[in-house]
């Protein structure tokens, strides 16, 4: 049996599930007036490219120290609560960095 007929379309079910997820912020936030809920990930709104980059700084570091992660903290409900983690760090991050003075612009 063909792989294209035996698997469902991963892109437009991911798709779907990023159209509601922006129906439902853009509800909350704006028909609601709950902005003020998002305001701990402001600084990955205004300056995305640097919120973007940060992994790889972190991922280049860990790899030239040489430390790496245990298996159980990458797969499963542990790994999708580290990765969520990780993401608030790097907004921290790059907040910090901005008060600093360190800005990405194109």
């Amino acid at each position: 049996m063909a792989k294209l007929r035996a698997t469902p379309a991963w892109l437009f079910i991911c798709s779907a599930f990023t159209i509601l997820a922006v129906i439902s912020i853009y509800w909350l936030a704006d028909v609601r007036g709950k902005a003020t809920w998002f305001a701990a990930i402001k600084p990955a709104e205004t300056d995305t490219l640097l919120c973007y980059l940060i992994p790889y700084f972190v991922y280049a570091a860990t790899h030239m120290l040489g430390s790496h992660l245990a298996e159980i903290m990458l797969v499963g409900g542990i790994g999708l609560l580290k990765s969520f983690l990780f993401a608030l760090l790097c907004v921290v991050i790059t907040k910090w960095l901005n008060r600093s003075g360190v800005r990405l612009r194109l």
